[in-house]
Protein backbone atom coordinates (compact mmCIF):
# COMPACT_ATOMS: atom_id res chain seq x y z
CA UNK A 1 0.00 0.00 0.00
CA UNK A 2 2.80 2.43 0.88
CA UNK A 3 4.53 1.72 -2.44
CA UNK A 4 1.46 2.70 -4.40
CA UNK A 5 1.16 5.99 -2.50
CA UNK A 6 4.87 6.72 -3.04
CA UNK A 7 4.48 6.12 -6.76
CA UNK A 8 1.41 8.38 -6.90
CA UNK A 9 3.32 11.14 -5.07
CA UNK A 10 6.32 10.76 -7.40
CA UNK A 11 4.12 10.95 -10.49
CA UNK A 12 2.33 14.00 -9.10
CA UNK A 13 5.65 15.78 -8.40
CA UNK A 14 7.00 14.81 -11.86
CA UNK A 15 3.85 16.08 -13.60
CA UNK A 16 3.94 19.37 -11.70
CA UNK A 17 7.63 19.87 -12.49
CA UNK A 18 7.06 19.29 -16.18
CA UNK A 19 3.95 21.45 -16.23
CA UNK A 20 5.59 24.51 -14.69
CA UNK A 21 9.22 24.30 -15.87
CA UNK A 22 10.28 26.63 -18.68
CA UNK A 23 12.75 25.16 -21.16
CA UNK A 24 15.57 27.41 -22.23
CA UNK A 25 14.87 30.80 -20.66
CA UNK A 26 18.10 32.81 -20.67
CA UNK A 27 20.30 30.00 -22.01
CA UNK A 28 23.14 30.98 -24.35
CA UNK A 29 25.85 28.66 -25.64
CA UNK A 30 29.39 29.90 -26.00
CA UNK A 31 31.80 28.94 -28.73
CA UNK A 32 34.30 26.26 -27.82
CA UNK A 33 37.76 27.85 -27.33
CA UNK A 34 39.41 24.46 -27.96
CA UNK A 35 38.28 24.64 -31.58
CA UNK A 36 40.46 27.72 -32.11
CA UNK A 37 43.66 25.70 -31.60
CA UNK A 38 42.83 23.72 -34.75
CA UNK A 39 42.43 26.81 -36.90
CA UNK A 40 39.39 28.46 -38.43
CA UNK A 41 36.22 26.52 -39.12
CA UNK A 42 36.12 25.59 -42.80
CA UNK A 43 32.44 24.64 -42.98
CA UNK A 44 29.57 24.38 -40.52
CA UNK A 45 25.95 23.35 -40.92
CA UNK A 46 23.65 24.55 -38.16
CA UNK A 47 20.10 23.46 -37.35
CA UNK A 48 18.96 26.83 -38.78
CA UNK A 49 20.62 25.84 -42.09
CA UNK A 50 18.95 22.41 -41.91
CA UNK A 51 15.53 24.04 -41.39
CA UNK A 52 16.16 26.31 -44.38
CA UNK A 53 16.95 23.36 -46.68
CA UNK A 54 14.17 21.09 -45.32
CA UNK A 55 16.39 18.54 -43.56
CA UNK A 56 14.92 19.62 -40.20
CA UNK A 57 11.40 20.79 -39.40
CA UNK A 58 10.92 23.56 -36.87
CA UNK A 59 7.81 23.32 -34.73
CA UNK A 60 5.78 26.54 -34.66
CA UNK A 61 6.78 29.07 -31.97
CA UNK A 62 3.22 29.32 -30.54
CA UNK A 63 3.08 25.54 -30.13
CA UNK A 64 6.47 25.44 -28.37
CA UNK A 65 5.48 28.40 -26.18
CA UNK A 66 2.26 26.61 -25.17
CA UNK A 67 4.38 23.82 -23.65
CA UNK A 68 6.74 26.46 -22.12
CA UNK A 69 9.70 26.11 -24.50
CA UNK A 70 11.45 29.48 -24.80
CA UNK A 71 13.73 28.41 -27.63
CA UNK A 72 13.42 26.85 -31.08
CA UNK A 73 12.52 23.15 -31.27
CA UNK A 74 13.47 21.27 -34.43
CA UNK A 75 12.95 17.68 -35.48
CA UNK A 76 14.84 15.75 -38.10
CA UNK A 77 12.68 15.08 -41.13
CA UNK A 78 12.46 11.35 -40.23
CA UNK A 79 11.48 12.07 -36.60
CA UNK A 80 8.87 14.57 -37.79
CA UNK A 81 7.37 12.09 -40.25
CA UNK A 82 7.33 9.33 -37.63
CA UNK A 83 5.99 11.24 -34.64
CA UNK A 84 4.22 14.41 -35.83
CA UNK A 85 3.13 14.21 -39.49
CA UNK A 86 -0.57 13.35 -39.80
CA UNK A 87 -2.27 12.75 -43.13
CA UNK A 88 -5.34 10.93 -41.84
CA UNK A 89 -8.61 12.40 -40.59
CA UNK A 90 -9.90 11.35 -37.17
CA UNK A 91 -9.31 13.54 -34.14
CA UNK A 92 -5.53 13.86 -34.54
CA UNK A 93 -3.77 16.89 -36.00
CA UNK A 94 -0.11 17.76 -36.44
CA UNK A 95 -0.47 20.37 -33.70
CA UNK A 96 -1.78 17.84 -31.16
CA UNK A 97 0.91 15.34 -32.12
CA UNK A 98 3.59 18.06 -31.93
CA UNK A 99 2.28 19.06 -28.50
CA UNK A 100 2.58 15.45 -27.34
CA UNK A 101 6.17 15.21 -28.62
CA UNK A 102 7.10 18.44 -26.79
CA UNK A 103 5.33 17.49 -23.57
CA UNK A 104 6.95 14.06 -23.41
CA UNK A 105 10.40 15.49 -24.29
CA UNK A 106 10.25 18.24 -21.70
CA UNK A 107 12.06 16.49 -18.83
CA UNK A 108 14.86 15.34 -21.13
CA UNK A 109 15.05 18.77 -22.80
CA UNK A 110 15.74 20.30 -19.38
CA UNK A 111 18.47 17.69 -18.83
CA UNK A 112 19.92 18.29 -22.30
CA UNK A 113 20.34 22.01 -21.68
CA UNK A 114 22.60 21.14 -18.75
CA UNK A 115 24.74 18.89 -20.98
CA UNK A 116 24.78 20.36 -24.53
CA UNK A 117 25.60 17.87 -27.24
CA UNK A 118 24.62 14.81 -25.21
CA UNK A 119 21.65 12.68 -26.26
CA UNK A 120 18.79 12.04 -23.87
CA UNK A 121 16.33 9.31 -24.93
CA UNK A 122 12.64 9.22 -24.08
CA UNK A 123 9.70 7.11 -25.14
CA UNK A 124 6.17 8.01 -26.04
CA UNK A 125 3.12 6.48 -27.67
CA UNK A 126 1.77 7.43 -31.06
CA UNK A 127 -0.53 6.05 -33.72
CA UNK A 128 1.39 5.38 -36.91
CA UNK A 129 0.61 7.66 -39.84
CA UNK A 130 2.11 5.48 -42.58
CA UNK A 131 2.91 1.78 -42.82
CA UNK A 132 6.45 0.53 -43.37
CA UNK A 133 5.75 0.25 -47.12
CA UNK A 134 4.74 3.94 -47.28
CA UNK A 135 0.95 3.61 -47.48
CA UNK A 136 -1.30 5.63 -45.19
CA UNK A 137 -2.06 3.46 -42.18
CA UNK A 138 -5.55 2.53 -41.05
CA UNK A 139 -4.39 1.39 -37.61
CA UNK A 140 -6.02 2.94 -34.56
CA UNK A 141 -3.71 1.33 -32.01
CA UNK A 142 -0.77 3.14 -30.53
CA UNK A 143 2.86 2.07 -30.63
CA UNK A 144 5.72 2.99 -28.34
CA UNK A 145 8.52 4.87 -30.07
CA UNK A 146 11.86 6.15 -28.82
CA UNK A 147 13.13 9.63 -29.63
CA UNK A 148 16.29 11.44 -28.55
CA UNK A 149 16.71 15.03 -27.39
CA UNK A 150 19.88 17.09 -27.90
CA UNK A 151 20.54 20.70 -26.94
CA UNK A 152 22.83 22.49 -29.39
CA UNK A 153 23.43 25.91 -30.92
CA UNK A 154 20.69 26.79 -33.42
CA UNK A 155 22.76 29.26 -35.41
CA UNK A 156 26.27 30.64 -35.60
CA UNK A 157 25.46 33.18 -32.86
CA UNK A 158 25.16 30.39 -30.29
CA UNK A 159 21.43 30.72 -29.67
CA UNK A 160 20.32 27.36 -28.22
CA UNK A 161 17.74 24.99 -29.62
CA UNK A 162 16.33 21.59 -28.81
CA UNK A 163 16.72 18.97 -31.54
CA UNK A 164 14.59 15.82 -31.50
CA UNK A 165 15.76 12.88 -33.57
CA UNK A 166 15.37 9.13 -34.01
CA UNK A 167 17.84 6.86 -32.16
CA UNK A 168 19.60 5.82 -35.40
CA UNK A 169 20.22 9.41 -36.59
CA UNK A 170 23.28 11.60 -35.99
Amino acid sequence: MGGTQELANHLSIETNLRATARVGRGVKFRSNPKLDEFGPVVYSFTPADAVADGTFVRLPKPLAAEVLYDLPVVLTRAAYEDAVLWERGLNETEDTRGYDVLWMAKRQALNALNAPGERFPYTMHRIENRTSDGRISTSLSWERICLHVVAQPYNRSGDPCITILLPNED
